[in-house]
């Protein structure tokens, strides 16, 4: 058990040794492989390329989390760790993200967000500034907006949930609010 950890003198605690990129993401795909013969097959978030998001407003998502962040340095490893395939499992249903991130641990560590639904007097402001907008419903669903509507993304009741509105749950030891396990699944 030991080995796999360091003693850190100054918090007088064990903590996980330090393990490369290459090292995490060959641990995250044989514990992809192994669950797969199991007969449980999971949704990787696979990034090709160095672009997280492709569409204009996929940027503009991968800011959002710094308006969440309690310690700057938590975003850039959660971006490696989106970037170098350590979310294994990626489930989004309405108001809710489950996910599986492989860190340093034998086992990934498992994640919950919760985002609070749009309230109805919201819901009625931006379809309203949709409706002068919005040509084409199917390049909505396409995932296609105008881009004329980017200030709905981030103004105070925008599409974006603030941080008020979105609450999250990861198992790692990490005391901070979003930890990187996280911030990478908010990236992907």
């Amino acid at each position: 058990y030991y080995d796999d950890y360091d003693y850190d003198c100054y918090s007088r605690f064990y903590k996980p040794k330090y393990q490369s990129v290459a090292e995490r993401k060959n641990k995250a795909e044989e514990y992809v492989k192994k669950m797969a013969d199991k007969g449980i097959i999971f949704n990787p978030v696979v990034i090709s390329g160095n672009k997280i998001a492709e569409k204009w407003w996929g940027p503009m998502w991968c800011t959002n989390p710094e308006r969440y962040s309690d310690y700057a340095n938590r975003l850039p490893r959660g971006k490696s760790y989106c970037k170098n395939g350590n979310v294994i499992d990626l489930k989004i249903e309405e108001g809710k993200i489950q996910a599986l991130v492989m860190g340093t641990a034998k086992k990934p560590y498992v994640l919950e967000i919760d985002i609070d639904p749009i309230d109805q007097v919201k819901a009625v402001d931006i379809s309203w500034q949709c409706s002068k907008k919005i040509h084409n419903v199917e390049s909505l669903v396409k995932g296609e907006f105008p881009e004329d509507m980017e200030e709905l993304f981030f103004q105070e009741d925008g599409l974006f949930p603030s941080p008020k509105e979105i609450h999250f749950f990861c198992m790692c030891p990490d005391s901070a609010k979003m930890c990187k396990h996280v911030a990478s699944v908010l990236y992907a």
